[in-house]
């Protein structure tokens, strides 16, 4: 007897994943990172790069990773190694058993002015791109969905 497995989308999500809300993240880097900060703002940022930089106010961006801190310098000590370890080289173990290298940002900065940090993404084929599978995907989804309503 074959066991049958399935995934039931809500219209909400469906229709996110339609209107382009989907984005790549390298699962591979994600697990090499060393902590649950530098995870978070790997996870936010992936859908941040649009154009190579990105500009958000400092205590802003930190609750919208998880810090629970609000002072600018307790937000920098907290940030800075996940950042430090985003803007390295950093071995990346594979899924095929090879090890590569990988960077996601160039730089980072603050500008203590105004109280951005900004983000400036780094550029080559180390980091996952836009993959055009959201035409492909949604199709697929389309399809499920109408063998389902029949």
């Amino acid at each position: 007897m074959a066991c049958e497995s399935y995934v039931k989308l809500s219209d909400k999500l469906f229709e996110s994943i339609k209107n382009g809300y989907l984005y790549p993240v390298g699962l591979d880097f994600l697990r090499a990172l060393n902590s649950s900060v530098a995870q978070r703002v790997y996870l936010y940022l992936a859908k941040k790069d649009d154009n190579g930089q990105y500009v958000e106010d400092l205590r802003s961006f930190a609750k919208k990773v998880g810090l629970k801190k609000t002072a600018p310098s307790a937000i920098l000590d907290a940030l800075a190694p996940a950042l430090k370890q985003l803007a390295g080289e950093l071995e990346v173990s594979m899924r095929d058993g090879s090890i590569e290298i990988h960077r996601f940002l160039e730089e980072w900065k603050v500008d203590k002015a105004s109280g951005n940090i900004v983000f400036r993404f780094f550029r080559e084929n180390q980091r996952p791109q836009q993959q055009p599978v959201k035409n492909e995907f949604v199709a697929a989804i389309e399809r499920i969905r109408a063998r389902a309503r029949k």
